[in-house]
C-alpha cells in the first residue's frame, strides 16, 4: 500500500506530467469565469473518467495564477482507488489531463485575485454505475 501511495505522489509531483499532457491541452472551456463556484464545475467540464472507473475518486489541491494557470503542481490529499494497478494509474491521469485540458482558466480580473496563490481543492468523482429499477 505504501508503493502506491508513493508511486501516486510521484506522478503528481513530476516535473513532467504538464509537458507529457501538453497534447491535451485544447481549451475545453473558453467562457470567461466569474466567480468562484463556476471554476469546479469548469474544470470537471474538462474530465473523462476512465471506463471501469466506477466508484473511484481523488482529490487534487493546487493553486491558481492571476491569469488562471496553475502555481505549482497539485499535491494528492485523497484517494479511493479500486482496481489493479494499471486501472488506478489511469483514473489518476484523467484527473491530471483534465487539469491540462482546461488551464489556463478564462477567469475575470477580479476572479483571478481573489483566487490568485490560495490553495483549491478539486475532488474528481466517477459516480458509481446506476441500476436498473
Amino acid at each position: 500500500m505504501r508503493f502506491r501511495a508513493a508511486f501516486f505522489k510521484a506522478l503528481a509531483l513530476s516535473p513532467l506530467w504538464l509537458g507529457a499532457l501538453g497534447a491535451y491541452a485544447q481549451k475545453a472551456h473558453p467562457k470567461t469565469l466569474e466567480r468562484y463556484d463556476e471554476v469546479g464545475p469548469a474544470l470537471l467540464s474538462c474530465w473523462r473518467p476512465p471506463p471501469g472507473s466506477e466508484g473511484m475518486e481523488i482529490t487534487l489541491i493546487f493553486s491558481f495564477k492571476r491569469n488562471g494557470e496553475i502555481l505549482g503542481k497539485p499535491r494528492i490529499s485523497h484517494t479511493k482507488l479500486m482496481g489493479d494497478l494499471d486501472e488506478q494509474k489511469r483514473f489518476v491521469a484523467s484527473a491530471l489531463v483534465a487539469l491540462a485540458r482546461c488551464t489556463p482558466l478564462h477567469i475575470s480580473d477580479g476572479l483571478g485575485g481573489a483566487i490568485a496563490g490560495h490553495p483549491f481543492a478539486m475532488l474528481f468523482r466517477a459516480a458509481p454505475r446506476q441500476t436498473g429499477i
